[in-house]
């Protein structure tokens, strides 16, 4: 960076043991269950998690997104007072941006955000405290807020954005209080909601994932995570035009316990969602060409995963699949892979002056084709609440301090 040029486990009051009640050092270790049920706990306050409570004194919830018509990366986050807030790349700086709240809400929370090249390029959908679903969006001149409401009978939760091309162009997929899955899309003139229902056996946990797929007969695919624990996939059907539900089951020896985080790899031309296990391990869930399949990336060295993955795909790299995740030592570790079955781990450490970095402000992995600090990972300091980004600068990694809004 520096003059040149990327879901999250969700905000609760819930506290996480810490290493020394959960494993002993130097020794093989496995998380106790004082652990498993803190995580379980948060898991199960999700459908009220409408704003990121706890989180006040700091940045949450970084989404970015990359803009190659405009200023090419911008990071929407929630503010220290619960406002939407964005950090941008205007060339030769960074800027802080306030974009405050919707009327009729005092904060808001989970930010997706989506580049539409055909429209609007920037929206971002957040939800408010008060349950209902809204967009800002660049309308060429200025940021223009719009109110989305809710579908009929319940309140939402999460948010996960994705442009479309092949038909309607945006839909953001948000989970409801009822444990029913919902999108909101574009159908060419107006904003519409429209219901997903349950997984099978299960209801809506958590939201993440969505995901296009341009080789696919299948374009459109959302991964949610089901109260028992279950990965569960909704796709469009291209073949019919209707959408579909798959159970994609547990992961091995575990269950999933956070937001999944998904990408499209155009190497191989498949589909890959990772979560995080009970047992401190993350996961893959990947289409091989003919199946689904799981793979067990294991756990960062000497440590464990504590928070939601956040995977981003880099095809002019040698290792193309990277998936950043905080572990209990609060460092950044990053697992890599060049085919998306053997996996590596490396520990990006933390940035100067933090004792480390907050599980529960979330992380956003970033591509940005056009520079040669090409990924970028945003992670909220937990000792001072700050946004930063650790970014490939094209010979090492380096740590940027953002700063809030």
């Amino acid at each position: 960076m520096n003059g040149t040029k990327t879901e999250m486990l969700l905000a609760t009051g819930v506290s996480i043991p810490s290493v020394s009640t959960c494993c002993a050092r130097n020794r093989p270790w496995r998380i106790s269950r004082a652990f498993i049920a803190a995580l379980g706990a948060a898991a199960a306050l999700a459908p009220s998690l409408l704003a990121p409570a706890g989180l006040r004194a700091q940045v949450a919830s970084p989404a970015a997104v990359y803009d190659p018509a405009s200023n090419p990366i911008a990071v929407f986050a929630i503010g220290p007072s619960g406002e939407l807030s964005d950090n941008y790349w205007n060339g030769s700086h960074w800027v802080w941006q306030t974009q405050g709240t919707p009327v009729g809400t005092t904060s808001v929370a989970t930010p997706s955000v989506v580049y539409d090249p055909a429209s609007n390029p920037i929206t971002v959908f957040v939800v408010g405290d008060n349950g209902s679903l809204y967009d800002k969006y660049w309308n060429g001149s200025q940021w223009v807020w719009e109110a989305q409401a809710h579908p009929r009978g319940t309140k939402v939760f999460g948010s996960s954005a994705v442009y479309q091309p092949a038909s309607f162009p945006l839909y953001d997929f948000v989970g409801g209080a009822n444990g029913k899955l919902y999108d909101l899309y574009w159908d060419g003139s107006e904003w519409a909601w429209e219901g997903q229902g349950t997984p099978p056996g299960s209801t809506v946990q958590y939201v993440g994932g969505a995901v296009y797929d341009p080789a696919s007969t299948n374009p459109l695919y959302v991964f949610v995570v089901g109260a028992n624990g279950h990965l569960f996939v909704k796709y469009l059907n291209g073949t019919t035009s209707g959408w579909a539900w798959r159970d994609q089951g547990t992961p091995p020896g575990t269950t999933a316990i956070t937001v999944p985080s998904s990408f499209y790899q155009s190497k191989t031309e498949d589909l890959s969602a990772f979560v995080t296990g009970a047992n401190g391990h993350l996961f893959e869930n990947y289409w091989n060409g003919s199946a689904w399949a799981w793979v067990d990336m294991g756990t960062p060295p000497g440590t464990f995963v504590t928070g939601a993955p956040s995977a981003v795909y880099d095809p002019s790299s040698s290792s193309p699949l990277m998936v950043f995740a905080v572990d209990n030592n609060d460092h950044l570790s990053v697992a890599y892979s060049s085919n998306g079955t053997t996996w590596s781990w490396r520990d990006q450490g933390i940035p100067s002056g933090e004792t480390g970095l907050s599980a529960g402000g979330g992380l956003s992995a970033l591509y940005d084709p056009a520079s040669s600090n090409s990924i970028l990972c945003f992670a909220v300091g937990a000792s001072t609440g700050n946004l930063y980004a650790n970014y490939w600068n094209g010979t090492a990694w380096e740590w940027q301090n953002q700063a809030q809004p």
